[in-house]
């Protein structure tokens, strides 16, 4: 994992991890799983590989070969954390992962035209990084035009390919409406508003600061991406304790909270506590087991959940350092929504005085 992470210039090691896939074979141990997260303690390939094949020859004996895809290793980013002394090499393996997940459908945009949105970054970054002739001085943002032709038999090449179904009827209107959408996002003036998409209003804020380059426009595409639940969340492995019976769960833990799945080949979602609206606090009463104080925004009851796992410690941690993340991001949307609304105050004067 160390040589493999200096070799593609990673920066942030303790960020990235293995995942394991077994395509044929359930995870011992794991309640029917085909994909996790190796932990800490598996990072030496020799001994994840000694486990598979330990595994293949209990369930086929001594057998000549396996499919191809029998086993699968990827090394993603597990956390939702953007610390400033990222590679550039680092920003690309994240946006790489990033288009994974849009693609894959794990993303879970917050309305469909987020997803347009997206696309419509993801084409800005290929049409800039496209070859140029030699001597050609740097391309501007205003420099890169986008036309539904562009899209032309490469509609889903960053929509969801699950999307494959509504291409025939509807294709020509994801195509108009990305090149629409690439318009008012990249070169028009965006201006806050209340009902703005989160996408935009990262887009927004970023403009404020400088054009739009290959890069930040990456960084953003990374941005929005984190911030959904299945995405950039490192995993654990746990059980539900309750006085009549423990249930195998999934924590998926990331920059929009903490969701729990079932222990399942497809892990089905089961609840989600956010860090303003539902995660009071957390409490790691032994080695092996940490206490989640909830609130129900709606009810407002108060309730505790009593998890058992191994990596107690480790979830204590990530909880305490994404809420503080969370908290300082909160606070500097709160400082400037009252700016704006002082700066519209102060406009709204000047112009019933004129």
């Amino acid at each position: 994992m160390k040589r493999l992470c200096k070799e593609l210039r990673v920066q942030n090691e303790y960020q990235w991890a293995f995942y394991e896939t077994w395509a044929d074979i359930d995870i011992p141990g794991t309640h029917g799983m085909r994909r996790r997260r190796c932990t800490a303690k598996e990072r030496v390939l020799d001994e994840l590989f000694l486990s598979w094949e330990i595994a293949t020859r209990k369930r086929y004996g001594m057998v000549a070969s396996l499919n191809d895809n029998a086993f699968k290793l990827t090394l993603c980013k597990a956390t939702s954390l953007v610390p400033n002394n990222r590679t550039k090499e680092e920003i690309n393996l994240e946006y790489a992962q990033a288009l994974s997940d849009v693609c894959g459908s794990r993303f879970v945009p917050e309305n469909e035209s987020e997803l347009f949105d997206l696309c419509a970054l993801a084409w800005f970054k290929e049409l800039m990084e496209a070859d140029q002739e030699e001597g050609a001085p740097p391309l501007a943002s205003t420099d890169v035009a986008m036309t539904p032709a562009v899209m032309q038999d490469h509609e889903l090449k960053y929509l969801p390919a699950s999307w494959a179904a509504r291409l025939p009827d509807e294709g020509e209107t994801w195509r108009t409406t990305v090149s629409e959408n690439f318009v008012k996002i990249l070169h028009e003036e965006l201006e806050h508003t209340d009902d703005m998409t989160k996408v935009r209003e990262l887009i927004a804020d970023a403009r404020m600061i400088d054009d739009p380059t290959s890069m930040s426009v990456a960084e953003i595409y990374i941005d929005r991406v984190r911030r959904s639940p299945k995405c950039f969340a490192e995993s654990f492995r746990a059980d539900l304790w309750s006085a009549e019976k423990n249930y195998s769960l999934v924590l998926m833990i990331n920059y929009a909270g903490i969701s729990l799945f079932t222990q399942d080949k497809e892990p089905k979602f089961i609840s989600s506590f956010g860090y303003t609206d539902a995660l009071i606090s957390w409490l790691t009463t032994e080695d092996d087991m940490i206490t989640l104080y909830l609130v129900h925004k709606g009810s407002k009851k108060a309730g505790k959940l009593h998890l058992i796992t191994e990596e107690a410690n480790e979830i204590n941690a990530l909880l305490t350092q994404y809420s503080a993340e969370v908290l300082a991001e909160q606070k500097k949307l709160d400082k400037e929504a009252a700016n704006r609304k002082r700066a519209n105050e102060r406009l709204l004067e000047n112009q019933l005085s004129a």
